[in-house]
């Protein structure tokens, strides 16, 4: 694989956790590994975790393409695997 698509973005354990008191006042996406590799992405804004994704996404051996889990302020999820969503409490 190339350096490419190892990238945390097209991985399917990666959660963008909206904050914000609701949908309606989104502040903030955070960065989340779901695999617990890099815990400096855990409660980053977004802006703030660009360079450190694209240093750590290298090589992962928890690498799953796919879409990352997206989440809303209010618990709904955006889009990603529905499944792992709801076994997080996310959902319906």
């Amino acid at each position: 694989m190339t350096d490419n698509k190892l990238k945390c973005y097209g991985c399917k354990f990666l959660h963008l956790r909206g904050s914000g008191y609701s949908n309606w006042t989104w502040l903030s996406t955070n960065f989340v590994c779901l695999k617990e590799r890099f815990t400096e992405l855990d409660d980053e804004p977004e802006g703030e975790n660009v360079g450190i994704i694209e240093r750590a996404s290298r090589d992962c051996p928890h690498f799953v393409p796919g879409d990352p889990l997206e989440t809303t302020p209010d618990g709904e999820i955006e889009r990603g695997d529905k499944e792992l969503g709801k076994s997080l409490g996310y959902g319906e």
